[in-house]
């Protein structure tokens, strides 16, 4: 009786074997011979017209058409993998390479410098360090006279730092993961 069991399975499985085996080339062949669409942009009618007749065709129009309206909403979702901001000026939170206590804790200052070079259209790679050593010593010296003191900041202190010192609004948004900052900074 085992022997015999063995001997179904071995057919059973070059049965399956086989089966898989046709049905990856059936998936190949039908993938081979796909003809790729014309390069339409959406909204573009994809159909032809007879060279030879001079009517015009009557076609839906983009906007009426059910199918375009579902392909917009799908590419509004699309993500890309990547997005590049080009020409953002740069600035180390120790821009002279003294790394004192002010220093050390100035990230957030280089940071908002950084936002703000940008957003004044300044397409530098770099912010000269003298200029930007003098400006994180300026945020720091409002930071003190109005917080009193120096300190490791939240977003919602940047924000607020970013409105007073240099009229930026600005918004805090709760991210849950990459997807989230993909769609703000590709909007």
């Amino acid at each position: 009786m085992f022997w015999g069991g063995l001997f179904i399975m071995k057919i059973f499985s070059k049965q399956i074997l086989v089966f898989v085996s046709l049905g990856f080339i059936v998936f190949l062949i039908i993938l081979l011979n796909q003809q790729p669409l014309p390069s339409k942009e959406v909204g573009e009618s994809r159909e032809k017209k007879p060279e030879n007749n001079p009517e015009k065709i009557q076609t839906k129009s983009p906007a009426q058409s059910p199918v375009l309206e579902v392909a917009k909403k799908s590419a509004e979702k699309i993500l890309p993998d990547n997005f590049l901001i080009k020409n953002v000026p740069f600035i180390s939170q120790a821009p002279k390479k003294i790394w004192d206590d002010l220093h050390r804790e100035a990230c957030e200052e280089a940071t908002l410098i950084i936002a703000k070079n940008y957003l004044d259209n300044n397409r530098a790679s770099e912010i000269n360090a003298q200029v930007g050593d003098k400006e994180i010593k300026k945020i720091v010296a409002w930071q003190e006279e109005n917080w009193g003191g120096h300190f490791d900041l939240s977003l919602k202190k940047v924000k607020e730092m970013a409105e007073k010192i240099y009229g930026i609004k600005s918004e805090v948004a709760d991210i849950e993961n990459s997807d989230d900052i993909k769609k703000i900074v590709s909007a």
